[in-house]
């Protein structure tokens, strides 16, 4: 990339780029480094390079409203997901995977786990105290993430670092959030400046996995409304299902759950799915959301069972009754755009954005679900 021309080059054709010249490298035998195929990196600079880029975002700024009639294809649209609140750590790209084997993750005592210096403690405490009386379960947080920076994929290892948390604070977050934003002022312009900083100290909340379900045959996308059964954003849609990340059980000898196993798990209580009814899972982004501080990962997956057993086996499965009903959308470049011109909306005594889409309200994840199909929906055959 040069500044040199008056013509900007789309983000969509740098990320192309970056995944030819991993492919050519590969085949070839001279795997880069890491570093210089990190695509958080790519984008740093890419914002810096072209600011311009970033604050005509909007879709409804003049120039992002220019763009979407300039646009073929919607991932060259310019989403940015900290629009919707998404601060990402990784993401990776459907030539370089993350692989299960290389994946470490490491929690520490709840004694040991890091103090946030962000939220007033009292007041937080308080509240968890509240919602301690009628909320239980014992989840974890994310205190740290990295991707070794090595000469290969055999030698690359991505590690992630969490602590334990309860539920309670989970809920006591949300609230404080709806009841008191300004004591979480400290906290966004910590994550704003540097959220892998941030997570050094963070604040104890939870991490879960957003499923992208993909049809086994014309790539449709599950979509599924929340029902009256679940705490938050009941009646509003999602794109795939959510599964949260619990402590180890000490009455459960095992390994403790990663990234990977909780995808499984997830799909196996929501839906009602074994892994021999679907394709290899595919982590592709991790992050902070900021409205609750929750650990956000996205992992996509395609079906090798039809949607009709998909339905009958909703209806059976552990967590089923938490869906209203469940739908598919196409997965195609009119869908990705519809989304990623959507505008957000905030909803009185809610936390976070809903979006607006065919018609449905939609919390505001769904675009970084949608947007991460769309990337990996050539990764995901086998």
């Amino acid at each position: 990339m040069t500044t040199e021309s008056d013509s900007v080059p789309r983000w969509a054709t740098v990320e192309a780029f970056v995944d030819g010249c991993v492919r050519y490298a590969k085949v070839h035998k001279r795997p880069l480094s890491d570093y210089a195929t990190d695509m958080l990196t790519w984008r740093d600079h890419y914002d810096q390079t072209y600011p311009r880029q970033r604050r005509d975002r909007s879709p409804n700024s003049a120039g992002g409203k220019e763009l979407a009639k300039l646009m073929t294809y919607p991932e060259i649209s310019g989403y940015d997901v900290r629009q919707d609140g998404l601060f990402p750590l990784g993401i990776w790209s459907p030539a370089r995977k993350l692989d299960p084997s290389r994946l470490l993750t490491e929690t520490v005592a709840a004694e040991n786990r890091p103090v946030q210096p962000y939220l007033d403690q009292a007041s937080l405490l308080a509240a968890v105290e509240d919602f301690s009386r009628t909320a239980s379960g014992e989840t974890v947080y994310l205190t740290g993430f990295r991707i070794d920076h090595r000469e290969s994929d055999e030698t690359q290892y991505c590690r992630v670092y969490q602590a334990p948390s309860v539920y309670s604070e989970v809920l006591a977050i949300e609230d404080l959030r709806s009841r008191r934003p300004e004591l979480f002022e400290d906290c966004d312009r910590a994550l704003e400046r540097n959220v892998r900083d941030y997570l050094g100290m963070a604040v104890p909340s939870s991490l879960a996995v957003n499923l992208v379900v993909v049809s086994s045959e014309n790539d449709e996308l599950l979509c599924v409304e929340r029902s009256t059964a679940v705490d938050s954003a009941v009646g509003w849609w999602t794109v795939g299902v959510f599964e949260t990340m619990k402590q180890s059980d000490p009455n459960r000898p095992g390994s403790p759950e990663d990234l990977f196993s909780l995808a499984e798990r997830g799909l196996n209580e929501e839906l009602g799915l074994r892994p021999r009814d679907y394709n290899p899972i595919q982590i592709t982004w991790i992050g902070i959301l900021r409205c609750i501080l929750r650990g956000h990962v996205v992992a996509v997956v395609k079906l090798r069972i039809s949607k009709e057993e998909l339905r009958a086996r909703v209806g059976q499965a552990h967590s089923g009754y938490e869906h209203a009903a469940v739908d598919w959308v196409p997965l195609r470049p009119s869908l990705v755009q519809t989304f990623n011109q959507a505008t957000s909306a905030t909803n009185p005594g809610k936390v976070g954005f809903t979006i607006d889409v065919l018609g449905r309200t939609w919390i505001e994840q769904s675009r970084l679900a949608v947007q991460e199909a769309w990337r990996f929906r050539n990764s995901i055959e086998s």
